[in-house]
């Protein structure tokens, strides 16, 4: 959001910049915070940079590489508190068309960055683009706060993902062959409807429960039993905690190569199965592979 939410007047007060101050020592706290990213995208190298405070963007810069040809400065930006102005510079041999340049001075705030504005003007540069892509599409996500059932439900891609989660339970020991998720609905009762009512408007309730009917979605797994012949269904509930984290995981790191995108994770290894820690994620498989590969062949993906 600091690279990507164009800060116009209006929203400043609600898009406030993030305040990262160092706590711990006096002679820092007030500094401005900074964030230097380099990255591939669209064939390019990119490094971009950015220092704010919580009042404005101190500082910010672009470069661009292509192969091993040297690195070329896109533009720099710095903020003058002393007369209160934004200057942006765009050195010889930029690849931002004069028009763009224009368009950028035209409208560029303290705290607003120079890839924001690509958000809500319309004009064509790619390497504003590459770059405002790159950080619109990095997803933040706490696995625990989302719902296995909703993650498996209704997917276009799971004759592909859930042979790749099968199998690397398999791997780690686990008993379960399959799963399902059901979708059931409940009438809503008129006492539970009106206290529904109490927390959310009329328009609200019809658009979440269409018909006075409440949808659940159940996830089941499948166990194969040595005594019994038949698959045994039991509810997501009476699986192990490290088990379902270890599922959330596969299923974002299968959805970032589906979707082509970077990820990064911090502490994966919490909660997680013990053996999920050693195989998945760091020991090849053929078998999983060739499915990777040949979703990349369908789709055309590098």
């Amino acid at each position: 959001m600091l690279v990507t939410v164009n800060r116009n007047s209006k929203l400043a007060s609600r898009y406030r910049l993030p305040d990262v101050q160092f706590l711990l020592s006096e002679e820092t706290k007030n500094a401005p915070s900074a964030i230097e990213v380099a990255f591939h995208t669209a064939g390019f190298r990119y490094t971009y940079f950015i220092s704010w405070t919580v009042d404005y963007i101190v500082e910010e810069r672009l470069l661009r590489q292509e192969g091993k040809k040297k690195e070329k400065l896109i533009f720099t930006r710095e903020f003058s508190k002393g007369k209160d102005i934004v200057v942006v510079s765009f050195p010889k041999g930029t690849t931002i068309p004069v028009h763009v340049q224009e368009l950028i001075n035209q409208n560029i705030l303290k705290y607003s960055s120079v890839i924001s504005i690509y958000d809500n003007k319309n004009f064509e540069c790619e390497d504003i683009r590459n770059v405002y892509n790159y950080f619109r599409f990095v997803d933040l996500w706490n696995v625990k706060k989302y719902e296995l059932s909703a993650m498996l439900a209704k997917r276009s891609n799971e004759e592909l993902l859930k042979p790749i989660i099968l199998n690397i339970l398999k791997d780690m020991g686990s008993t379960i062959c399959d799963y399902k998720v059901d979708t059931l609905t409940f009438d809503i009762a008129d006492d539970e409807r009106d206290f529904l009512l109490t927390r959310m408007s009329e328009e609200e309730y019809r658009a979440n429960f269409p018909g006075d009917k409440r949808t659940v979605q159940k996830l089941q797994f499948g166990y194969k039993v040595v005594e019994k012949e038949e698959t045994v269904w039991l509810p997501e509930t009476l699986e192990s905690e490290g088990t379902l984290e270890a599922i959330r995981l596969i299923i974002v790191l299968f959805d970032s190569i589906w979707r082509g995108t970077p990820i990064a994770i911090d502490e994966c290894a919490q909660s997680i199965h013990p053996k999920a820690r050693c195989y998945p994620f760091l020991r090849e498989r053929q078998e999983h592979r060739m499915l990777f590969i040949h979703h990349h062949k369908q789709q055309d993906l590098p």
